[in-house]
C-alpha cells in the first residue's frame, strides 16, 4: 500500500506520525468508519455502516 502515498511523503505533502507508537497484533483488528456526519453520504455506504455496525460491537 506504500505505492499509494510514497510521492506524496517524498515531496513532504505527507508526513510520518505516532512512529514510537507500538502496535499490538489481536485477533480482532479494528475498522473505522470515517465521513462527515453533515454531510451527504451515499446510501450504499449508510446502509453498509447500519448493517455492520450492530455486528461489531463488542
Amino acid at each position: 500500500m506504500v505505492f499509494l502515498f510514497k510521492n506524496d511523503l517524498a515531496a513532504g505533502r505527507l508526513v510520518p506520525m505516532l512512529m514510537n507508537e507500538k502496535i499490538i497484533a489481536t485477533e480482532r483488528e479494528q475498522i473505522n468508519a470515517v465521513y462527515y456526519k453533515s454531510s451527504i453520504v451515499a446510501r450504499r455506504i449508510s446502509a453498509f455502516i447500519e448493517f455492520i455496525q450492530p455486528r461489531l460491537t463488542l
